[in-house]
């Protein structure tokens, strides 16, 4: 699927002038926001279900893509028709999109065309229309953000990209109240006891204990200081991640220590409680200071010179 996905990607870029393809030589002033309206939202079987992909906050913009993935099982796509929000700077140029009722994506795009001023502000980009095909529920997910999901700007010269933010929606029927909930579950550290100077490896449980896809940062706290901080990206509902951080104890006291794990909340969130984990337990002990390997020619030479003179010693007392 990912082969035929960039396959697809890569003629839609064709079609927009080669727009979407490039990476763009620098980012905008980032802010803007790429969302599914509404975030929640659902219709019974056989029914319609429409939502916008709606822009919020950007300047300049003069192309858009975005790959909308879904659960098969539950939706089926119907159409994507470009909204009124680009147009109002000009004509634009936008290929037929590109859906997949098997796998579950739907794939469109628009540019200005020809190249000029962009548009500013907030709109839909599009609407995307699917017909419900059982009950159930389904998150409607920003794939690939700054590969099959990407905005673009024009600043006269070249191609600019934008950065954003995306957040995705979900159906449901019958409707479930949204629920942002991540967690840390469990903390494993090796080894326990280190020589100052040594390093403990830490793997750290992850999940999301809500029903919509998460991304949020991780860090790793001794008493009071960072020391890593690793993001998880779009984490599934229901779903767990390890990660492994590294604490190098190059320049700490002797002592015991206790390591805390911190996930950052998400919007939304309540409970936080289970946000932390502390690690109770980690022994930092007396470095042993072996002879540095630069010393070690000057050992010999110092034993040899002992010895030497030992054997002179004897042969006189003889």
């Amino acid at each position: 699927m990912k082969g035929k996905l960039l396959t697809i990607a890569s003629t839609i870029a064709l079609a927009l002038g080669v727009v979407l393809l490039f990476s763009g030589v620098g980012v905008a002033t980032p802010g803007t926001t790429m969302a599914i309206d509404p975030k929640v939202g659902g219709s019974a079987p056989n029914e319609l279900f429409s939502v916008n992909v709606t822009i919020f906050d950007v300047a300049e913009l003069y192309a858009w893509q975005f790959n909308i993935t879904f659960d098969p099982s539950v939706l089926e796509v119907v159409s994507a028709v470009e909204g009124p929000f680009l147009k109002q700077a000009g004509s634009t140029m936008s290929p037929n999109p590109v859906f997949d009722n098997v796998a579950g994506y739907v794939l469109a795009g628009s540019a200005r065309f020809p190249f000029d001023a962009g548009a500013s502000g907030s709109g839909v980009l599009a609407t995307v229309t699917f017909r419900v095909k059982a009950e159930g529920q389904s998150q409607l997910h920003f794939q690939a953000i700054g590969q099959d999901t990407k905005l673009r700007s024009w600043n006269g010269s070249a191609i600019v990209a934008i950065s954003f933010v995306a957040v995705d929606g979900s159906f449901s029927y019958p409707l479930f109240e949204l629920v942002h909930d991540v967690a840390i579950t469990d903390v494993a550290a090796s080894p326990l006891t280190v020589e100052a100077g040594g390093k403990v490896s830490v793997n750290v449980t992850v999940v999301n204990r809500g029903n919509l896809t998460e991304s949020f940062d991780v860090m790793l706290y001794c008493d009071t200081w960072v020391i890593e901080a690793k993001t998880v990206s779009d984490l599934f509902s229901g779903a767990y991640k390890t990660l492994v951080f590294e604490w190098d104890t190059e320049n700490v006291d002797v002592g015991d220590y206790v390591l805390t794990f911190v996930a950052s909340p998400v919007a939304g969130e309540v409970s936080t409680l289970d946000n932390s984990y502390s690690f109770v337990g980690v022994k930092v002990t007396e470095s042993s200071q072996p002879l540095p390997m630069e010393l070690i020619p000057v050992a010999l030479a110092v034993v040899a010179v002992m010895v030497v003179v030992v054997i002179i010693l004897l042969r006189r007392r003889r």
